[in-house]
C-alpha cells in the first residue's frame, strides 16, 4: 500500500512523532490512521520506560494562583534544551489545569501518563518531583513568585480586616515580601536523593 506524505503529516502533527516513525506506523497498520496513532502512542510509552532510569537535573516549576488556593509543580527533564521547549511548557501547563481542576495534591497515574506521553514524543525523561498546594482561607491571599525557571516561593499572608487584602497600598508590599523569602531555608523538608 502507498503511504501518502500529506497522511504521514497529518499522522506527525496530531501525534507529534518524527516523519520516519509516522510513516513507519501507517505502513505497519496498512494505511489505518487510527491504529498507527494508537501504535505510536504505545512505542512512546515504551521508550519513556526505558528513559525513566536518566537523570533528570534540569526543569521548570510552574504556578497558578486560584482564589482559593496556589499551586506549584515542579516538572523535571534530562536537559536545560527540553526545559525551553514548547511541549515541556505545555505540559506543566497541561499539569496544573489538571491539579487545579480536579484538587489533586500528589502526583497520579494520569499526571504520570501525561509525562510519559510527551516523553515519548520529546524522546527525554522526565519526571512529576513535586506537587505543592496552598489553600486560601476568607481574609487571606497568596503571592508566588519563580526564580530562573527553577526556584519556587508561594506565600500565604492573613489580614485581620479582609479589606486590606484589596488595598492597592499593600500589594506592593505584599510583591517586596516574595522577593524576601527566597533566599531563606525552605519551610518543609528538602528532598534527599
Amino acid at each position: 500500500m502507498e503511504i501518502k506524505a500529506t497522511d504521514v503529516k497529518k499522522l506527525r502533527e496530531k501525534t507529534g512523532a518524527g516523519m520516519l516513525d509516522s510513516k513507519n506506523a501507517l505502513v505497519k497498520t496498512n494505511g489505518d490512521f487510527d491504529a498507527a496513532e494508537r501504535l505510536l502512542k504505545e512505542q512512546g510509552l515504551a521508550a519513556a520506560v526505558k528513559k525513566s532510569e536518566r537523570v533528570t537535573n534540569s526543569g521548570m516549576i510552574f504556578s497558578k494562583i486560584l482564589p482559593d488556593k496556589g499551586i506549584l509543580v515542579e516538572l523535571t527533564c534530562e536537559t536545560d534544551f527540553v526545559a525551553r521547549n514548547s511541549l515541556f511548557h505545555d505540559l506543566g501547563k497541561a499539569v496544573l489545569t489538571r491539579v487545579a481542576e480536579k484538587n489533586i495534591t500528589s502526583a497520579t497515574d494520569e499526571l504520570h501518563t501525561m509525562v510519559k506521553e510527551t516523553v515519548g514524543k520529546i524522546k527525554e525523561n522526565m519526571q512529576l518531583r513535586r506537587i505543592v498546594t496552598m489553600p486560601v482561607g476568607p481574609g487571606e491571599t497568596i503571592v508566588e513568585y519563580i526564580h530562573d525557571g527553577r526556584i519556587g516561593v508561594m506565600i500565604r499572608f492573613s489580614f485581620s480586616d479582609p479589606k486590606v487584602k484589596d488595598d492597592p497600598r499593600v500589594k506592593p508590599i505584599l510583591s517586596t515580601a516574595r522577593f524576601m523569602r527566597l533566599p531563606l531555608p525552605p519551610c518543609f523538608s528538602p528532598r534527599t536523593r
